[in-house]
């Protein structure tokens, strides 16, 4: 079995690298990140950008997995797979993506919030990329956000007693 880590945010040719070697393999999978970055590939003559999905995913055979540290923009990766699906002719990409049910959801109120403390004079800031990637980690580590596989249980009784 061969991992392949980047340990380092930003630009370390981390999915230049996976792009390379990854036909060679049954799985690739992102471990953490969002769709605030992203790298370009070339398939196909075609250059195509890829922020939430792994490299993985132009391989038939191979399952790609997004996983538990992963924040999903739900928005964000439904255009992902659909511009790939326009260049691509290839309908079955959905069904070689496994997502974690434990992965954090990024809901739209976080890109408000997110551009809100980065040009706040109130607040110090980091320099995100303002698509609310911050706010997702900074609930997931408070342990109130809204994951994946989020399910609401059916309620036998009303919440709500009448006085």
């Amino acid at each position: 079995m061969d991992i392949l880590i980047g340990l380092q945010w930003g630009d370390e040719g981390k999915g230049k690298i996976i792009d390379l070697i990854g036909s060679d393999y049954d799985i690739i999978a992102r471990f953490n990140g969002g769709a605030n970055a992203g790298h370009s590939i070339y398939h196909e003559g075609k250059r195509i950008t890829l922020k939430l999905l792994p490299s993985g995913i132009f391989y038939p055979r191979i399952k790609n997995i997004i996983g538990t540290g992963v924040v999903i923009d739900p928005l964000a990766l439904q255009t992902e797979v659909e511009q790939l699906q326009s260049i691509i002719s290839d309908t079955e990409i959905i069904n070689r993506i496994l997502i974690s049910e434990k992965a954090h959801l990024v809901l739209p109120t976080y890109k408000y919030w997110d551009m809100y403390l980065e040009e706040s004079s109130q607040y110090r800031t980091i320099g995100t990329t303002k698509n609310g990637i911050a706010p997702t980690y900074s609930n997931k580590i408070l342990r109130q956000n809204v994951r994946a596989g989020i399910s609401f249980p059916k309620i036998s009784k009303p919440m709500f007693s009448k006085f």
